[in-house]
């Protein structure tokens, strides 16, 4: 091969302008790709936040140990009364759960608000009233009122009761 031939500079040069044309061409659909990727990212981000943010609605408890109840559940224990229900429950019962531990005592009182004997008709239409009021089904009410019910039995047993945060 003759090196000294034009025409073998001019078809070196084609291949290297197709080569860099190419690999810019590349380099655009790399860039497109990038940023729709990104958009995709940010999408995803977005919904996340909002799957978050469902969760989080309507939510009286907090899902931290001990549980606690939010200001949604501070709202709906002002409207119930329930620290007063919790005082007047904590009389009859406080004689079954001397021997549990805390846990043992917030899965009484879990169980303990499902069952109509200790909630009045007035209790019991309030709790209604909340869950409807707040759009929250009934046992997230009823929660509110098991934790102020735990929190109570605590005090009384000596137990250490959760504190507020």
């Amino acid at each position: 091969m003759d090196w000294n031939n034009p025409l073998i500079f001019i078809v070196v040069g084609l291949a290297a302008l197709g080569a860099i044309w190419k690999l810019g061409n590349w380099m655009g659909r790399q860039d497109e790709f990038s940023k729709a990727v990104g958009k995709s990212i940010e999408t995803i981000q977005s919904d996340i936040k909002k799957i978050f943010r469902v969760l989080s609605e309507g939510k009286t408890i907090e899902s931290s140990s001990p549980l606690r109840l939010t200001d949604l559940g501070k709202s709906i224990s002002k409207f119930l009364d329930a620290a007063a229900w919790a005082e007047r429950i904590a009389d009859e019962i406080v004689e079954n759960v001397q021997d549990k531990n805390p846990y043992g005592i917030q899965t009484y009182c879990f169980e303990l608000v499902k069952k109509d004997e200790f909630l009045s008709e007035e209790t019991r239409k309030k709790v209604e009233d909340a869950a409807y009021n707040n759009g929250i089904e009934i046992d997230k009410v009823e929660r509110v009122l098991a934790i102020e019910l735990r929190d109570v039995l605590l005090k009384r047993l000596e137990l250490e009761p959760p504190k507020e945060s």
